[in-house]
């Protein structure tokens, strides 16, 4: 069965330096930290405030990203460190950025008082936002490692010469929607959701990339599995556990009435 074949220079504007998924995420980031300060008045936060928690949160995301994925292939860059510094060549962790941007915003929540879990419950859709803009030029460079696939919809991206591999850009750009959807829907207005956004957020997108996982070409960290999807049962068990927390003392009130 033929691959879909996708041939766009994955350099953006054709620089080999620039490339369509660095664009994607540069603007992604630049529409959630939009997104995030015309939250801030909610919050009782100064605009430029949170312009700034929001850049810093940024920076730390991205920051967090590299560290992961260095993590990841530590084997790698073990033998060549030099490459750690060389970001134009892709290599960004979901996982660390989401750990880099939340550790911004505890210290931050430390410093200026304000209320943690409100901060991160207002960058949830930002940030979902981010990494669907992010996916779209994963999807046009190709530079998500993808595992071999023989299915119809498998793709091939000439330039990596890797042949025939899972789409797997597009599985997490679909995914990615869907969270966003779930999240904007059961947190809404009309349907107000006894869990938390972020954490809702966190627990949905933990189960798909552990599924989504298995199409990635990706290093075993333990039980073959790699190390992106043993995060991704941590913090669903910790989404889980945190459920049943705050679900059992409404349990208890209404066991008392």
């Amino acid at each position: 069965m033929t691959a879909l074949t996708i041939t766009i220079d994955v350099g953006a504007f054709g620089s080999p330096l620039l490339t369509w998924a660095s664009v994607a995420t540069v603007i992604g980031a630049a529409v959630a930290v939009g997104l995030f300060v015309r939250r801030a008045p909610r919050l009782g936060i100064d605009r430029w405030d949170a312009y700034g928690l929001a850049l810093a949160a940024a920076l730390g995301a991205f920051v967090g990203a590299r560290a992961f994925h260095v993590l990841e292939h530590v084997g790698f860059y073990a033998s060549a460190p030099w490459l750690t510094v060389y970001i134009w060549r892709g290599g960004l962790a979901l996982w660390g950025a989401i750990a880099g941007g939340t550790a911004v915003a505890w210290l931050a929540s430390r410093r200026r008082s304000w209320p943690l879990q409100r901060l991160l419950d207002a960058a949830t859709v930002p940030s979902i936002v981010a990494i669907l803009l992010s996916r779209v030029g994963s999807l046009l460079a190709g530079d998500l490692a993808a595992a071999p696939s023989t299915l119809p919809w498998a793709v091939d991206y000439p330039g990596d010469g890797a042949g025939a591999v899972h789409l797997v850009a597009a599985y997490e750009l679909v995914w990615t929607a869907a969270v966003l959807g779930i999240v904007a829907w059961l947190t809404g207005a009309r349907h107000p959701a006894s869990a938390r956004r972020s954490v809702l957020a966190l627990g949905l997108y933990a189960a798909g990339r552990f599924v989504i996982g298995f199409a990635r070409a990706e290093p075993t960290a333990a039980l073959g599995l790699s190390l992106s999807q043993i995060v991704s049962i941590a913090v669903a068990a910790w989404v889980a556990w945190s459920a049943w927390r705050s679900a059992a003392p409404r349990a208890g009130e209404r066991a008392r009435r």
